[in-house]
């Protein structure tokens, strides 16, 4: 029998979302033998909330360290963790009652380096999304299942929903604390860099983890420099999928398009913001131009698509540096998309 154990990274996080997150992992139908809760450096107003916490559940291991990222947190707790198998989860998050039951069962069984799950999507009036890899169905992955996905979607960027390994992280321990810090995107840099290591990967299609979204969270919130991260993150992706296997000319261009996609959204949300300096604007639109990834966009002759008239509409403008006119696009098509049509009497 293996053991398992659980990270938990803390940064200012509300006592009752530590709670739920808590009583999901101490009411599973099969308990985990670890928990370590690593505090990354939180205000006093919150470290206050420990003496409860401590109180609720003695067995947890509660471990403080200055303000490092949540990558450093993570490592921080599985240089702590004695188990062999490693399950990470967010402070706002929790998990399906059967979750290290049914991870337990393969991992006995199979021994995988990885294991795979799905997710559902909650937001804050419990409405729930599932969220699952697309045509595949549980059983063992191959690179050349998993490399489409990691290059044209999210569904692959969280540690949350994979259980590890603790040698194979103990293994990549290097790789992993050379990684960039990001203030969104580091989770996608862990897991790709320790899929890219894995010899074994199981996939379990059932959603056990719970993703709270809160809509006042960094990932959802506007963040000036959020360029930076999409930039490394989305290279980082292209540099370790090329490191692993060749990438044929028509998924390259899925992986520009995604890319696209996910520029395009901060250019958008840039643009808007009328407390931003046009100077400043300017520079960080010329900045994403130069960038390596959206030079390389521009010089391959992989063919990337866009899914409306308005986002290639947008790119040409982007791609020919006509920033002004494209923020008066945008700015026309929001005001379009604001108008209210009066209904028609009966």
């Amino acid at each position: 029998m293996y053991k398992y154990g659980v990270v938990i990274p803390v940064y200012n996080t509300n006592i009752n979302a530590i709670f739920r997150c808590l009583n999901s992992i101490y009411h599973q139908t099969e308990s985990v033998d670890e928990v370590i809760i690593v505090d990354d450096g939180s205000t006093d107003e919150y470290r206050t909330n420990y003496e409860k916490i401590r109180e609720a559940f003695p067995k947890a291991k509660i471990i403080f360290q200055e303000n490092m990222g949540e990558k450093h947190a993570r490592l921080n707790g599985i240089d702590n963790l004695n188990s062999e198998y490693v399950l990470f989860l967010d402070s706002d998050d929790s998990w399906r009652s059967d979750l290290v039951q049914s991870l337990k069962e393969i991992a006995e069984k199979l021994t995988p380096d990885i294991i795979l799950f799905d997710h559902q999507r909650m937001d804050e009036k419990g409405f729930s999304k599932y969220r699952t890899l697309q045509n595949i169905e549980s059983g063992w992955c191959d690179l050349d299942t998993l490399i489409p996905i990691m290059l044209t979607s999210s569904d692959l960027n969280s540690v949350c929903t994979k259980m590890i390994k603790k040698s194979l992280i103990k293994e990549a321990i290097a790789d992993l604390r050379k990684l960039p810090h990001l203030s969104s995107g580091e989770d996608m840099l862990m897991s790709y860099c320790l899929i890219s290591k894995a010899k074994k990967i199981y996939y379990y299609k059932k959603p056990l983890y719970q993703y709270i979204f809160n809509s006042g969270s960094i990932t959802s919130s506007f963040r000036l420099n959020g360029y930076n991260d999409i930039l490394l993150s989305r290279q980082y992706r292209k540099d370790v999928c090329c490191s692993l296997t060749t990438i044929d000319s028509e998924l390259l261009g899925k992986y520009y398009s995604a890319f696209w996609d996910s520029i395009s959204r901060y250019v958008r949300k840039l643009l808007k913001q009328e407390t931003v300096d046009k100077k400043i604007k300017t520079d960080i639109l010329n900045e994403i131009y130069s960038s390596k990834i959206f030079q390389e966009m521009l010089s391959t002759d992989a063919e990337y698509s866009f899914n409306t008239a308005s986002k290639k509409l947008e790119f040409l403008l982007f791609k020919n540096r006509f920033y002004l006119l494209l923020a008066i696009v945008l700015k026309a098509k929001n005001c379009i998309l604001n108008i209210k049509v009066p209904q028609k009497g009966i």
